[in-house]
Parts: C-alpha cells; structure tokens; sequence
C-alpha cells in the first residue's frame, strides 16, 4: 500500500500504536515529519490486519534494531507471526507499507526533492552497468532514484548490505503490472515499481511471492468510517499473499 500521509492518517485513525510509538512520534517535530511518521506505522497495521484478521486498533507492531538493540527503531515485525514479513517506509508526504508471507521489504522517495546525480554516491552503490544507463538517461538524479528504492527494498529484507550494493544489480526492466505498478523477478523474489501519476513518488517493494497490490482507501468525505473500511472482509491468504 502507498499513499498521501494525511490520507493515511484520515484512513488509519482506528489503528494504535504502541507506547513505544507514541514516544518515538512525540519526540518528532509537530507537523509534517511527524505525521509522515504516524502514518507509516499505521498504514503497515492496515496491511497486516489483511492477513491476520486482526483488527488495526489491537494489532502491534514492534521493531528491533539488529545493530544497537534497541526497541523503538529497526527491522518490524508482527509479535507472535512469526511468518509474516511487514516493512514500512515514509518519505516527505507520502508513506508506503507491506505485509507478506516471507520476507518484505519496501521503500518510498520523493522525486521532487531529487538532485543532481552525485557521482561518489552513485559509484558506491551502483553497478558498472547502472551507472552507465543512470549517466546516460535524460534525468540522471531521478535514474538513480529508481535504482536505489529497489535496492533499499532489497536491504530491508536481507537480500542486500549498503556494503554489497555495488555488486547487486537491479536493473532487470520490470513487466507489466496493475494500478500503476510494475513487477519483475529478481533471483528468487519479486521486485514491485510504482511512480505517481505527476512523477513525484517513486517506490519498490520485494516479496517472496507474487505481490497482490492494494490501493490504499481515500479518506471518506461524507461520513462513515474510513478505518473500519479498510480492514473490512475476512482476510484470504490465498487471494491476498501480500499486500503493497
């Protein structure tokens, strides 16, 4: 799932986070970083409780950080689901999520704020061919954006280190998709691509299987409960293996 961040928090006000969370968030600036924030760790909750049936208000999500150990940050995870991957990502604006079977990972950027290509940064972590077709295209900076959302996706499920970027290759062209994504196989996973319909956004999700691509609910501007919507219907694992 992706989506605007104020949409998100419109349509994820049933969701609750932990105390962890909320301190995480307090600590965050009043205003856009921290509802860009809040509306990451509920749209992840909207993905999950597809798959779980939990409901958004009593599903938790905790993160541990692999390096420090700390609990308010780092890789997230279902308590008691041990099969099931989420991963979350938020970017100026806009948030993106994803729950599967398997490992996860997705990531979001915001194409607007894109730079020149900085040379250093892309030899660190591009291959020798990627860095020939980045150079090469019309815009090079937003290039290497859609390269690296694909290889951030790639780190968060474990396939990839910022170390081992330089020699993993994301390049495949990606086949046709729906809702405005695209997926192609990479090794022994799928790689989803997404980019708005203004060019702003651009995504990448990685699954262990075939993602099932879900749009994320447009807040209700005549009532009703938005939230309730959105986790509405019993969950169906074998229509619905992942949802982006």
């Amino acid at each position: 799932m992706i989506g605007r961040s104020q949409d998100v928090v419109m349509t994820g006000a049933g969701a609750t986070l932990t105390a962890r969370e909320r301190d995480r968030a307090a600590r965050l600036p009043a205003g856009a970083r921290r509802t860009d924030y809040l509306a990451a760790h509920m749209l992840v909750r909207l993905c999950a409780t597809r798959l779980t049936g939990i409901p958004a208000r009593d599903l938790e999500i905790w993160q541990t950080c692999d390096e420090c150990g700390a609990r308010d940050h780092g890789r997230p995870f279902v308590p008691g689901w041990p099969d099931l991957g989420v991963s979350l990502s938020h970017t100026r604006g806009a948030v993106a999520a994803v729950a599967g079977w398997g490992t996860v990972g997705v990531d979001v950027e915001n194409a607007a704020d894109a730079t020149a290509l900085d040379r250093r940064v892309a030899h660190r972590v591009l291959t020798a061919a990627e860095l020939r077709a980045v150079e090469g295209s019309r815009d090079p900076g937003r290039a290497f954006l859609s390269l690296w959302v694909r290889k951030e996706a790639l780190i968060k499920t474990g396939v990839a280190t910022v170390g081992t970027l330089r020699h993993t290759d994301v390049s495949t062209p990606a086949g046709p998709g729906r809702r405005g994504w695209s997926v192609h196989a990479y090794a022994d996973r799928y790689v989803a691509d997404w980019a708005s319909e203004d060019g702003c956004l651009i995504a990448a999700a990685v699954t262990d299987r075939p993602p099932d691509l879900v749009a994320v609910p447009r807040p209700s501007r005549t009532g009703g409960d938005p939230a309730a919507r959105a986790s509405a219907g019993p969950p169906n694992p074998e229509r619905t293996r992942n949802h982006v």
